[in-house]
């Protein structure tokens, strides 16, 4: 994309987010121009990070790293201080593999495991884990719960980032997916310990970690991207009181967390064992 394309595409979705592009009329005209004037109809192989990554700029995360505007930095910030070389690090909910990618590349030496229920998203995860060359990274395609059947799963056509146990809003479809919980996952695939867990599945954080039983003791770490609108206060308040009995709770920036409360918008919380 040449310059002045990308200062026009990148203009335009910084206007989007202002109070101006909250418009209606502006905000619809402003996503015409950027999705059928300015970026690509077909997929594309950006470099983001010095990882080769086949995207789909016509939804949301592809076209974040299309335009190189950012994406979870954060979390990979947090996460590049926290893997080491041996480490055993598992990736619920790696949708089309950009953190995954981090996480092999720093767990050299060890294991990554990286679990995605969408089958669309888990084609784009095999397909950018190939194209950098990680083919130790194991991959399967599930839905990580607390029960072993199959689970109705919503996509969002323009966000691959959406699909959810939860109706989503823009919702494509629903489909089927296998789901099964993680002590049974470990135990089968005779994993006994697992130095972090980066956890992003749009709502079902609970029951993920319900279903670990008591094999979050083999846990050191978990980074988990909590949905405040898929819980309700009581649920979020157990859930929070849950994790607290097994281990230590802060926030991604480092702020201790103290009750449920405390939470606001999407909170990345970092839970630790011991």
């Amino acid at each position: 994309m040449n310059r002045l394309k990308e200062w026009s595409v990148s203009i335009g979705l910084r206007i989007g987010d202002s109070r101006l592009g909250k418009f209606g009329l502006v905000k619809r005209i402003l996503q015409y121009f950027r999705d059928w004037v300015l970026l690509p109809d077909e997929i594309s192989l950006v470099q983001r990070n010095g990882f080769l990554i086949w995207v789909d700029p016509h939804e949301y995360i592809g076209r974040r790293l299309y335009l190189d505007l950012g994406y979870e930095e954060e979390v990979i910030k947090f996460l590049r201080h926290h893997i080491e070389a041996e480490d055993t690090v598992l990736d619920v909910g790696a949708n089309i593999g950009f953190i995954t990618l981090h996480m092999a590349e720093w767990a050299y030496n060890g294991d990554v495991i990286a679990i995605e229920a969408d089958p669309k998203n888990f084609s784009w995860l095999n397909k950018n884990l190939d194209e950098n060359s990680f083919n130790e990274v194991s991959t399967f395609q599930f839905a990580a719960s607390d029960e072993e059947s199959p689970i109705n799963l919503h996509r969002a056509g323009n966000n691959y980032g959406k699909s959810s146990i939860y109706r989503v809003a823009d919702e494509d479809d629903v489909i089927e997916v296998p789901a099964y919980r993680l002590d049974k996952f470990l135990d089968e695939n005779e994993i006994s310990e697992v130095d972090l867990v980066k956890m992003d599945i749009e709502g079902a954080e609970m029951n993920a970690v319900i279903g670990l039983g008591g094999s979050i003791e083999k846990i050191g770490m978990m980074v988990i991207e909590l949905h405040l609108d898929h819980y309700d206060p009581d649920d979020l308040e157990w859930f929070i009181d849950y994790l607290s009995q097994f281990g230590n709770l802060k926030m991604l920036n480092g702020q201790k967390l103290r009750k449920h409360d405390d939470l606001k918008g999407i909170p990345q919380i970092v839970w630790t064992n011991g």
